[in-house]
């Protein structure tokens, strides 16, 4: 019997009692409508407090497929789940879904299908590329995802138009060769760019994001609320920042090297303070990008090296 089926589904879920079982459900349906393709599921309760581990394995007692249950003794963060899932699965594709199911089911095989007909490595569900849709999300947070989407995607070397969505598919290769660290939501970002460096092709599906009622009703500006938006832009300024670390410095020594000739004719020492800072931040960016260069050539070798032990070591198994 093979033990490796062809796709492996992975949902990380956080106190997500209300709506797993039934999302849940609809993902084995849809899983179950393509029989000639085999699969499982891998699923991980990431330190919930209510009852969705309780539900996740009642789910897997009567599932019409294969269920692994993972739990975390505590919430460690969306990227540990999805490691720890990823170290699981056995699948020759992997495909992870929110557990919420903004995105919907039907994106299990549409992602899987894209691979297959681009001859991508990735394939990404994108709300934010031509042909997507969002759809009763709350303005201040289309908005921010949106453009902080478009901010890290600049920051990429992929044309893409969204670089956090979980929803993706990837060929085994992909996870196998990249030594992935991020505990947090950041992990997204984290696989496109050790991707990049092992040269892996990346492909966008046009996606519908689409939220329940309930979810936009409860996503109010709140005290909570503006807390998460900035930790999520300082998390996304930081994250561009460690893709591109060159890019904004060289941004800032154009504003001091502006504010220099506004300020030439009226304060010259002024002028001359903010000149010296254009220049010094400039020469910064190019020293960050000299290190980022040796980073990424390290990061190659070490891949290539990998590479060859893994090779070397297929034998005995």
């Amino acid at each position: 019997m093979n033990q490796h089926p062809e796709l492996s589904v992975i949902v990380a879920a956080y106190n997500e009692e209300a709506v797993i079982a039934d999302n849940l459900s609809r993902m084995a349906a849809q899983l179950a409508s393509r029989p000639e393709t085999t699969w499982e599921m891998i699923l991980v309760d990431d330190g919930s407090a209510d009852r969705t581990h309780e539900l996740l394995q009642a789910f897997a007692a009567s599932a019409p497929g294969p269920v692994t249950v993972l739990r975390h003794r505590r919430n460690f963060g969306q990227g540990r789940a999805l490691r720890n899932a990823f170290a699981a699965a056995k699948g020759s594709i992997i495909v992870t879904m929110d557990a919420d199911l903004s995105y919907g089911p039907e994106y299990i095989h549409t992602l899987y299908d894209a691979l297959h007909s681009s001859g991508a490595d990735i394939a990404l569900a994108s709300a934010y590329a031509p042909g997507g849709k969002v759809q009763n999300v709350p303005a201040y947070r289309h908005f921010l995802s949106r453009y902080g989407n478009r901010y890290l995607a600049l920051m990429t070397p992929y044309p893409i138009h969204t670089a956090t969505c979980v929803v993706r598919a990837y060929r085994r290769e992909v996870i196998d060769s990249c030594v992935l660290t991020c505990d947090g939501m950041e992990l997204q970002l984290e696989i496109l760019g050790k991707a990049a460096l092992a040269e892996y092709r990346v492909h966008e599906v046009p996606a519908t994001l689409a939220w329940r009622a309930d979810k936009a009703q409860n996503a109010s500006l709140g005290r909570a609320s503006k807390m998460k938006i900035l930790r999520a832009i300082r998390l996304y300024l930081l994250m561009g920042w460690l893709w591109r670390p060159g890019l904004p410095l060289f941004a800032l020594s154009a504003l001091l090297l502006a504010a220099a000739a506004l300020a030439a004719t009226a304060n010259g020492t002024a002028a001359a303070i903010l000149a010296v800072g254009a220049i010094t931040t400039f020469v910064q960016g190019l020293l960050a990008l000299q290190a980022q260069h040796h980073h990424d050539q390290t990061q190659l070798a070490l891949r290539q090296i990998a590479g060859k032990a893994d090779s070397g070591l297929a034998g005995e198994e």
